[in-house]
């Protein structure tokens, strides 16, 4: 009886051991390099926050930092010789609409 259910026996037994392996070991992204980034997002939410409270009127200024704070944050390769938008006025836009 125990025959035909040997085979799925072992392969789930063996699965749950890979997994239980994998997921023993700390990430390989984890460390120093994802807090630092943290705080420099951190950083640049409270700036615009800031700037909102300082130059805006009837915004929530909360909402204004979180976005223009995380869309100044990213970062992504550039195309060579292509035209980008200011990223500051791109991210400030948006957060206007958005708040």
């Amino acid at each position: 009886m125990l025959g035909q259910f040997a085979l799925p026996v072992y392969a789930g037994l063996g699965a749950a051991a890979v997994l239980t392996t994998i997921f023993s070991f700390a990430p390989l992204t984890g460390g120093d390099a994802v807090s630092s980034q943290s705080k420099a997002v951190l950083s640049q939410i409270r700036a615009e926050a800031s700037f909102c409270a300082s130059n805006l009127k009837d915004v929530n200024c909360g909402c204004f930092g979180r976005i223009s704070g995380l869309v100044q944050s990213e970062t992504q390769p550039k195309v060579p010789r292509a035209f980008y938008a200011d990223q500051q006025q791109l991210a400030r836009g948006q957060a206007l609409r958005s708040c």
